[in-house]
């Protein structure tokens, strides 16, 4: 257990830097929505923005962190630990991040929407439930594409022995197989007091237990690939 939990801490202490950096992006906007501008719409709009970003934040944060191992892969597939435990340190520290990043993002949108609920009166609980349910439709979506990338990565891995730099070509089947960002859909209400956000899910990914089951066999398939390649 203390082994891998210096693994998790070298995985964090070498992402921590990107998490960083996210936050500040994100005080960035925020402080000029607050300071800069004066409609409210715009205001919470603007604040919202970054919220919708996350969906690709799991996957490329996870991408961020094994393209540093992948400048030295011969030594992380050497290592001691399991391939599921080194992938397990990866995800955690990824997950980790989000939560911090996506919960940091909604602490302005919501503060907007519950000061300002005398102006906003009737809109202001169905603008805190659409920001609450895009907020999760988001997160599990960022989780599903984070797997179905991390699943890619390892098989990448091992067609590089085979073809090479041409192996990258199954990020691009991938992507014309299956693109979430087509299902992000807007609804402004009829008197266009407020927005409403709805994000779903195609295919599988609508049903929360699959999901769960399909995410769980792409760790294992990812974990069996990594301990092969490891063998070779």
């Amino acid at each position: 257990m203390n082994a891998w939990l210096a693994v998790f801490k070298k995985d964090f202490r070498m992402t921590a830097p990107w998490l960083l950096t996210g936050l500040l992006i994100i005080l960035s906007i925020d402080l000029i929505a607050l300071v800069m501008v004066a409609d409210l719409e715009i205001k919470l709009i603007l604040s919202a923005s970054s919220i919708l970003f996350h969906i690709l934040y799991f996957p490329f944060f996870l991408a961020s962190s094994l393209d540093q191992e992948k400048k030295q892969m011969h030594l992380w597939l050497h290592s001691p630990r399991p391939a599921w435990q080194l992938l397990l340190s990866k995800v955690l520290n990824a997950l980790i991040a989000k939560i911090l990043s996506l919960g940091f993002s909604l602490v302005v949108p919501s503060f907007l929407i519950w000061k300002h609920s005398t102006a906003m009166q009737k809109p202001t609980q169905v603008e805190m439930e659409s920001l609450m349910d895009t907020a999760i439709s988001i997160f599990i979506a960022s989780l599903n594409l984070g797997f179905i990338f991390l699943m890619l990565w390892t098989i990448q891995q091992s067609l590089k022995r085979w073809i090479g730099k041409w192996s990258g070509v199954i990020y691009v089947v991938a992507i014309l197989f299956y693109n979430p960002l087509m299902e992000l859909k807007t609804q402004i209400s009829p008197d266009e007091t407020y927005v409403e956000f709805n994000f779903l899910e195609p295919g599988p990914w609508s049903d929360g237990v699959l999901s769960a089951v399909l995410i769980w066999i792409f760790f294992l398939l990812s974990a069996w690939l990594l301990d092969k390649k490891t063998e070779v």
